[in-house]
């Protein structure tokens, strides 16, 4: 049936309970050799538009199972960065040493590490003080931004004492202030649904 006849099959299944374990099937069954294949003829006629969980659930599987791989495939075929930033946040979900070493070592330039904003999204809600560490080593622009938005659902659910000493362990004055206007707004907006 090839890779895009089974995807299309599970896709088109109604039911998302029978769909969502058929898709989590086909990806364990998958090596991490076929991952190229199936990814490809998942963005063919634009099915990872059209199906974002599954798509960045095959990229966390094949992150998994091979991260390198998954990153080599995304870096030369997708734009925009975002199915890289998926692989390195289900990478360093259960090998930050290697996904931040890979990112450290993959950035050319000046500007901020973008690779950085995956690895952070990864560990947010798990590993608050490396994801904060990993904050701080980034410059003011749009990539620590980016960051500091993955850090704010975690920081929004401490104890007040432990969000001040956490807004107390970021690195300069322009971060705090964005810290802390992102933190006011979440919980304004968390408070106001309830």
């Amino acid at each position: 049936q090839g890779p895009r006849g089974t995807l299309d099959r599970i896709l088109s299944i109604n039911d998302p309970l029978r769909r969502g374990d058929e898709f989590r099937l086909l990806l364990d069954r998958l090596e991490a050799e076929d991952f190229a294949a199936f990814i490809e003829a998942f963005r063919q006629d634009g099915l990872h538009r059209e199906n974002p969980g599954e798509y960045r659930m095959a990229l966390y599987v094949w992150a998994q199972k091979d991260p390198l791989g998954a990153l080599a495939y995304t870096r030369e075929n997708t734009r925009g960065g975002w199915s890289s930033r998926q692989v390195l946040s289900a990478w360093a979900q259960y090998d930050l040493v290697a996904a931040e070493n890979w990112a450290l070592a993959n950035h050319d330039g000046e500007g901020a590490n973008p690779w950085l904003i995956g690895v952070i999204d990864g560990i947010a809600s798990v590993d608050l003080n490396n994801a904060t560490r990993l904050l701080n080593q980034l410059p003011y622009s749009r990539e620590r931004g980016e960051a500091l938005n993955s850090l704010i659902d975690s920081v929004g659910k401490l104890e007040l004492d432990d969000a001040v000493a956490w807004l107390d362990e970021l690195g300069d004055e322009r971060l705090k202030k964005g810290a802390l206007e992102r933190l006011a707004d979440s919980l304004g907006r968390r408070h106001g649904a309830a």
